[in-house]
């Protein structure tokens, strides 16, 4: 009789546990995440020619281009644009709004060899906005990448230039000399 009433015991409190996990994923909102992988291959100039000074490692540009990404201006943008979190907005201050999207966004990196791979992603409860807030963060953070790409493959052209020109003047100087 024992065996019985502890099998009966055992069956119930399966049944509930079920029971209750159908009922709180039913009352939990639905959350979608939309996922962006980014391979970064960085132009590289010999450190022979321009040493280490030049352009910092790519993953701190990474992690300054995701602070910068991260940062109030970029994300009430954002918000604004795509008129996220309606409902916090309205009895929340911004900067909590805010707070909430930064636990909303990843950003993480994760470097092989002579590449690093960037993976952002968002999770909201919309699926079409969840994609279109992905998609607008990739492009921000492409489009920074690549101004900082910019800036920094020109201060190494403008420092091969001096460096080209202080060599041209000192190879004419030993040319006189001789």
């Amino acid at each position: 009789m024992r065996k019985f009433s502890f099998s009966i015991w055992i069956l119930l409190g399966t049944l509930v546990g079920i029971a209750v996990g159908t009922a709180v994923s039913f009352l939990l909102p639905t959350r979608y995440e939309a996922t962006v992988e980014l391979q970064v291959v960085p132009c590289k100039v010999p450190e022979r020619f321009v040493g280490p000074v030049l352009a910092p490692p790519i993953q701190q540009r990474l992690k300054e281009l995701t602070m910068r990404l991260l940062s109030r201006a970029v994300l009430t943008s954002v918000i604004q644009n795509l008129n996220l979190y309606p409902q916090e907005r309205d009895r929340l201050p911004m900067e909590d709004v805010l707070e909430i999207m930064r636990k909303d966004v990843r950003v993480r990196t994760q470097s092989e060899n002579s590449h690093t791979t960037v993976h952002l992603s968002f999770r909201y409860t919309e699926r079409y906005l969840t994609k279109k807030v992905a998609e607008d963060l990739t492009v921000r953070l492409m489009d920074e990448y690549l101004r900082n790409e910019v800036a920094y493959q020109y201060m190494t052209v403008e420092f091969l230039g001096s460096m080209l020109d202080k060599a041209s003047g000192q190879w004419l100087g030993l040319k006189q000399g001789k």
